[in-house]
């Protein structure tokens, strides 16, 4: 099946992260038939994230 939602991560719990390294910790990406559709699912998916 298709995915259409996923998180995109290079660090783990318990990591050491350097104060030069890319501020972009994770960022979340979604896919929907139009604008309209995705924007509802990431706000989605927004409201759930930890």
């Amino acid at each position: 099946p298709f995915c259409t939602v996923r998180v995109e991560t290079g660090v783990e719990e318990g990591d050491s992260v350097s104060v030069h390294y890319d501020p972009m910790i994770a960022k979340l990406v979604v896919w929907g038939e139009n604008r309209s559709a995705a924007l509802v699912k990431l706000r989605h998916c927004l409201s759930q994230f930890q």
